[in-house]
Protein backbone atom coordinates (compact mmCIF):
# COMPACT_ATOMS: atom_id res chain seq x y z
CA UNK A 1 0.00 0.00 0.00
CA UNK A 2 2.34 2.25 0.55
CA UNK A 3 3.91 2.13 -2.91
CA UNK A 4 0.66 3.12 -4.26
CA UNK A 5 0.83 6.31 -2.45
CA UNK A 6 1.59 8.88 -5.06
CA UNK A 7 -1.64 7.71 -6.87
CA UNK A 8 -3.47 7.83 -3.87
CA UNK A 9 -2.37 11.39 -3.59
CA UNK A 10 -3.19 12.01 -6.97
CA UNK A 11 -7.03 10.55 -6.97
CA UNK A 12 -7.87 12.54 -3.60
CA UNK A 13 -5.98 15.76 -4.97
CA UNK A 14 -4.56 15.87 -1.18
CA UNK A 15 -1.24 14.71 0.34
CA UNK A 16 -1.03 11.78 2.56
CA UNK A 17 0.32 11.78 5.79
CA UNK A 18 1.16 9.77 8.91
CA UNK A 19 -0.63 8.66 11.67
CA UNK A 20 2.02 10.56 13.59
CA UNK A 21 0.90 13.73 12.45
CA UNK A 22 -2.71 13.29 13.33
CA UNK A 23 -3.71 15.78 16.23
CA UNK A 24 -6.45 15.85 18.36
CA UNK A 25 -7.73 19.34 17.06
CA UNK A 26 -7.87 18.16 13.68
CA UNK A 27 -11.31 18.14 12.26
CA UNK A 28 -12.30 14.17 11.40
CA UNK A 29 -14.56 14.33 8.12
CA UNK A 30 -14.41 10.30 7.83
CA UNK A 31 -12.84 7.43 9.32
CA UNK A 32 -12.90 3.92 8.47
CA UNK A 33 -10.78 0.91 8.53
CA UNK A 34 -9.81 -1.28 5.80
CA UNK A 35 -7.97 -4.62 5.35
CA UNK A 36 -6.20 -4.52 1.79
CA UNK A 37 -4.27 -8.06 1.08
CA UNK A 38 -4.16 -8.99 4.48
CA UNK A 39 -3.12 -6.03 5.96
CA UNK A 40 -5.26 -3.68 8.54
CA UNK A 41 -4.88 -0.08 8.12
CA UNK A 42 -7.33 3.16 9.34
CA UNK A 43 -7.93 6.08 6.53
CA UNK A 44 -8.80 9.27 8.17
CA UNK A 45 -9.90 11.87 6.68
CA UNK A 46 -8.94 15.64 8.35
CA UNK A 47 -9.84 18.99 7.65
CA UNK A 48 -6.16 20.80 6.53
CA UNK A 49 -5.37 22.66 10.00
CA UNK A 50 -2.09 23.74 11.49
CA UNK A 51 0.49 21.38 12.99
CA UNK A 52 2.26 21.72 15.97
CA UNK A 53 5.90 19.88 16.04
CA UNK A 54 5.57 18.76 19.56
CA UNK A 55 9.27 17.08 20.09
CA UNK A 56 10.41 20.52 18.84
CA UNK A 57 8.03 22.48 20.98
CA UNK A 58 8.95 20.03 24.24
CA UNK A 59 13.08 21.05 23.17
CA UNK A 60 12.22 24.92 23.57
CA UNK A 61 9.86 24.71 26.36
CA UNK A 62 11.89 22.64 28.60
CA UNK A 63 8.92 21.62 30.44
CA UNK A 64 5.18 19.70 29.48
CA UNK A 65 2.89 21.81 31.08
CA UNK A 66 4.35 24.83 28.95
CA UNK A 67 5.10 22.69 25.83
CA UNK A 68 1.35 22.17 25.95
CA UNK A 69 0.69 25.45 26.19
CA UNK A 70 2.74 26.85 23.30
CA UNK A 71 1.13 23.91 20.84
CA UNK A 72 -2.77 25.40 21.71
CA UNK A 73 -1.05 28.64 21.17
CA UNK A 74 0.09 27.04 17.68
CA UNK A 75 -2.76 25.89 16.73
CA UNK A 76 -5.05 28.93 17.47
CA UNK A 77 -2.49 31.24 16.02
CA UNK A 78 -0.46 29.83 12.95
CA UNK A 79 0.04 31.67 10.02
CA UNK A 80 2.22 30.69 6.74
CA UNK A 81 5.67 32.33 7.08
CA UNK A 82 5.10 33.60 10.65
CA UNK A 83 7.43 33.12 13.99
CA UNK A 84 4.83 32.77 16.77
CA UNK A 85 5.93 34.96 19.70
CA UNK A 86 4.17 33.47 23.38
CA UNK A 87 4.91 34.79 26.77
CA UNK A 88 4.31 32.04 29.31
CA UNK A 89 4.86 32.95 33.15
CA UNK A 90 7.09 35.61 32.37
CA UNK A 91 9.52 33.71 29.32
CA UNK A 92 8.53 34.30 26.21
CA UNK A 93 8.85 32.00 23.19
CA UNK A 94 9.52 32.22 19.83
CA UNK A 95 8.38 29.27 17.29
CA UNK A 96 9.19 29.30 13.98
CA UNK A 97 6.72 27.90 10.29
CA UNK A 98 8.64 24.73 9.41
CA UNK A 99 10.76 23.90 12.79
CA UNK A 100 8.32 24.11 15.99
CA UNK A 101 4.75 23.92 13.61
CA UNK A 102 3.45 23.71 9.60
CA UNK A 103 0.30 26.18 8.96
CA UNK A 104 -0.80 22.81 7.77
CA UNK A 105 -0.31 19.46 8.33
CA UNK A 106 0.12 18.58 4.62
CA UNK A 107 3.04 20.81 4.73
CA UNK A 108 4.70 19.27 8.12
CA UNK A 109 7.95 17.72 6.93
CA UNK A 110 8.51 15.64 10.78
Amino acid sequence: LSSKGEYLENLLRRKLFGAGLLQEHLVRVAQDKCNVDGEEFEVVICVDAPCANTKELKALAKDDVVADALRQWVVTQATVGATITASIAGKTYEMKEGKHYASLVSKASW
